[in-house]
């Protein structure tokens, strides 16, 4: 992945080749669990997070009618709490 704050290396095409493999040149990757794009942005992996915790939220507000409160607490700690930690 080439950084890039600019949009002039976009346009270009550049080919690394290291021992005689082709390293392909990709727009965002993920490192450590965490999507970063080649602006250096995480705006991928924000999406991607609030789309998992909007999931989670969803299934807490649909159970809650049925369940007490300290169930739903507990489904929250388990389900969106490890996605904002």
């Amino acid at each position: 992945m080439l950084f890039s704050l600019s949009n002039v290396l976009h346009d270009t095409k550049l080919s690394l080749v290291i021992d005689g493999a082709v390293i392909d040149t990709v727009k965002s990757t993920t490192f450590l669990g965490v999507k970063i794009d080649n602006k250096l942005t995480f705006a991928e992996h924000l999406t991607q997070t609030c789309n998992k915790v909007s999931k989670s939220i969803g299934i807490i507000y649909k159970t809650s009618k049925i369940v007490n409160t300290a169930t739903s607490i507990m489904l929250y700690d388990s389900l969106v709490l490890p996605y904002l930690t």
